[in-house]
C-alpha cells in the first residue's frame, strides 16, 4: 500500500511534465506559423518602391546622384554624370580616338578632337547603344526614373532562393525610343541585390534576354556587377517562362556582361 501512495505522486509529477511539454510544443508551433505568417504579410505589403529603394541602397548606387562613374565595357571607357537631373552620358573609343557624348538625347561626336556631323539613322543607333549600356549598369538606380511604371509579381524561388520579382514597362513620354520594352528584375528578399534580370526588346527584329548575376566588384561603396547572358534555345519561350527554363537548362549563353569599374569620385556639379 506504502508503494502505490509513493507511485502516484510520481504518477502525477510525470503527467504534469508531460502536460507542460505539449504546452511547450504547442505554443513553439503557434510562435513559429505566427512569425511565419507575420513575414509572409510583411512581404506581401511591400510596395515596388520599397523594394527599388532596397536595392539601391544595397547596390550604393545613390551616388549615381552627385559623382561620375567611369568605367570599361567591352573595350571602350564609358564616363556617367549626373548634371541638374539630367545624365551626361560618355562614351571613348581610344583605339579610333572617337569621344561620343549624349546629354538631353542630343549626339555629339568627336573624331581626334574634330566635330563630326553624323547622320540621323547613325546617330540614333548610337544613342541606344550608348543609352543601353549605361542603363545596365545603373541598375537599379534608373529603376526610379519618373517614366517607370513598376509592378510586384509573385515572389519567384531560382535555386534556393526565394526573390521579390518586378515587372517594369515605361511611359511612352520620357520612357526613350525603346518604351515598349518589357522588363523582369529579381531581387534576393535578404539583402536586396539584384541577381537576375530578363526583357523583353523589339529592335532589330525583338527577341528576349535572361541575364544571371556571376560577380561583384565594389568600388567606392558602389557594387559592380557581372552577368551571363542567356537566349531561350526555344523561340515558343516567353518572357514569364525564362526563370523557369534558366533553371531547366532550357536556354543558350550567348556572351558575358563584364564591367571593370574606373572611378567613383564627386561630380562638379557643373550644370552646362
Amino acid at each position: 500500500m506504502n508503494n502505490l501512495n509513493q507511485k502516484i505522486p510520481a504518477i502525477s509529477r510525470l503527467f504534469n511534465l508531460y502536460a507542460l511539454l505539449i504546452l511547450f510544443v504547442f505554443a513553439s508551433c503557434h510562435t513559429e506559423k505566427k512569425s511565419k505568417s507575420e513575414k509572409d504579410q510583411k512581404t506581401k505589403n511591400l510596395t515596388p518602391d520599397h523594394i527599388i529603394q532596397k536595392a539601391i541602397e544595397y547596390s550604393g548606387k545613390n551616388k549615381f546622384n552627385d559623382h561620375k562613374i567611369v568605367f570599361d565595357f567591352r573595350d571602350k571607357t564609358y564616363v556617367s554624370e549626373n548634371r541638374c537631373g539630367h545624365f551626361k552620358m560618355t562614351r571613348i573609343d581610344s583605339s579610333k580616338n572617337i569621344k561620343d557624348v549624349l546629354f538631353e538625347n542630343q549626339l555629339k561626336r568627336k573624331v581626334k578632337g574634330a566635330s563630326v556631323q553624323l547622320a540621323d539613322t547613325l546617330a540614333a543607333k548610337i544613342k541606344s547603344s550608348i543609352n543601353s549600356v549605361h542603363y545596365f549598369v545603373q541598375l537599379p538606380y534608373r529603376l526610379k526614373d519618373q517614366a517607370v511604371k513598376a509592378k510586384k509579381l509573385k515572389d519567384d524561388t531560382i535555386g534556393n532562393k526565394i526573390y521579390y520579382q518586378l515587372q517594369v514597362q515605361f511611359k511612352e513620354a520620357g520612357g526613350g525610343e525603346d518604351y515598349q520594352d518589357i522588363y523582369r528584375y529579381w531581387f534576393d528578399q535578404k539583402d536586396f541585390s539584384l541577381d537576375y534580370l530578363a526583357y523583353q526588346f523589339h529592335t532589330n527584329s525583338g527577341g528576349i534576354r535572361f541575364r544571371a548575376k556571376r560577380e561583384e566588384k565594389k568600388l567606392n561603396a558602389v557594387i559592380f556587377q557581372d552577368y551571363d547572358n542567356f537566349k531561350p534555345v526555344s523561340k515558343n519561350l516567353s518572357l514569364k517562362e525564362l526563370s523557369t527554363a534558366y533553371q531547366n537548362n532550357k536556354l543558350e549563353k550567348v556572351s558575358e556582361i563584364n564591367t571593370i569599374p574606373i572611378a567613383v569620385k564627386p561630380s562638379d556639379k557643373n550644370c552646362n
